[in-house]
């Protein structure tokens, strides 16, 4: 899928749009049904009251193509090739050019999922283990398609209340491929992840039953697993 806009359409579409909190990377900008994310200087170059001319815009943009700074086109292909196969997690659905220069990703819009599991809190033992089992999951998934989540926080993950969906699955945090060699990193990720929600869970206690986790190499799903398993015990 790709959109292509004019130099007015770009910018009507930066600074008309809704800015939605999906993630922490650049401004995701949901506008006439579209939800795309650009990099956060593009962005300030249009909306900031210093305005620079027409000409100055696009030649930055220009200069940000010629780095390949912007849009890694390569890894939004390779992602979407994965897509059929890939059934927990929704990847970009395409690019937005500007004179054939990718300037944007266009990005599912995840409209049921209203926050990350960064305002998660009071939660039941049982409510985590889904949770981090389904997380798990899609990491799993992720890893056997040949992609791997090197970022993985509260904040990159949404939740609806019963699903939790990874966000943020592009850019330089996310490797892809046939190298496995970035596995060990994906699953270490993992467990930082555990250790944050665990905070929230309800009893206090919890950490007691998990503060060996780290002197245990994790590098596994199916180690992860057997760790996420004592939230039942």
């Amino acid at each position: 899928m790709e959109v292509k806009y004019n130099l007015e359409e770009l910018k009507e579409f930066i600074k008309n749009g809704k800015k939605v909190n999906y993630g922490r990377i650049g401004n995701s900008i949901l506008y006439d049904g579209l939800l795309i994310n650009f990099d956060s200087d593009l962005c300030e170059c249009v909306k900031s009251p210093h305005r620079i001319s027409d000409r100055q815009f696009e030649k930055y943009i220009y200069n940000r193509h010629i780095e390949n700074s912007l849009v890694d086109t390569k890894q939004i292909d390779y992602l979407i090739s994965k897509q059929e196969k890939v059934n927990l997690t929704k990847f970009p659905k395409g690019i937005c050019t500007f004179n054939d220069m990718p300037v944007g990703v266009i990005l599912p819009n995840l409209k049921d999922f209203q926050y990350s599991l960064l305002f998660l809190e009071d939660i039941s033992d049982y409510e985590l283990y889904l949770i981090l089992k389904n997380v798990l999951l899609a990491i799993k998934e992720l890893e056997e398609n040949g992609i791997y989540k090197l970022y993985l926080t509260e904040s990159s993950i949404l939740y609806d209340g019963k699903i939790p969906k990874l966000i943020d699955l592009y850019g330089s945090r996310l490797k892809y491929g046939e190298n496995d060699s970035y596995r060990e990193r994906v699953y270490n990720e993992f467990i930082s992840l555990l250790y944050s929600l665990l905070k929230a869970a309800s009893d206090p206690m919890i950490t007691d039953r998990f503060k060996d986790v780290f002197s245990i190499e994790t590098n596994t799903f199916e180690k992860c697993e057997n760790i996420v398993k004592r939230l039942i015990k």
